[in-house]
């Protein structure tokens, strides 16, 4: 993961300091076609989501909110590991150098493990507010991270299924996702 985000920061800014060699769209698009890049990120953060699900349900079974920021995975804590595998979906999935499509299989993947069963709360309104996410402010068209032509598939299979989406008990956080 840290060898991909080195090659991308490396190729944005060799990009935007107009080195005609190596350019951001093209480093996606070899990287895509190499390795399916949504898919092999979507299968990292699921490797380390189950791993680290694993580790804090074996410290307890009813985990506090406040282990988040006390398990280690690495150098960072449990949240900044959630937190910058989001980052770098979003980033590679909104980038405008490179369409790289969030299908509805990934997106299935991540919401069975993080709203279906979350070691924490937090997590699965962190997911719900990242996935269900305004419109950027600044921009004059609208930011999506599951593509439009996805929107229907994603309504139906995961919204309306009362298996993937517990409407009952669904967080105040997950509830404005929706609003």
């Amino acid at each position: 993961m840290n060898l991909i985000h080195t090659i991308l920061n490396n190729g944005y800014y060799s990009h935007r300091y107009n080195d005609p060699d190596i350019f951001l769209g093209k480093i996606l698009e070899d990287l895509d076609k190499e390795y399916e890049l949504i898919e092999l990120v979507v299968k990292e953060f699921t490797f380390f989501y189950k791993d680290m699900q694993t580790l804090i349900r074996s410290k307890s079974s009813d985990p506090s909110d406040d282990m988040r920021k006390k398990i280690w995975k690495g150098k960072y804590s449990y949240e900044i590991n959630l937190s910058n595998r989001l980052v770098f979906m979003e980033y590679l999935i909104t980038n405008e150098s490179y369409e790289i499509i969030f299908d509805v299989p990934e997106v299935e993947a991540l919401w069975d493990l993080i709203v279906h069963d979350p070691t924490f709360q937090y997590d699965q309104d962190y997911f719900l507010t990242w996935i269900c996410r305004k419109d950027d402010q600044r921009s004059t068209e609208p930011t999506h991270l599951i593509d439009k032509r996805n929107l229907s598939d994603f309504f139906h299979k995961i919204i309306c299924n009362h298996q993937k989406l517990d409407f009952i008990n669904i967080s105040p956080e997950g509830f404005v996702c929706f609003a």
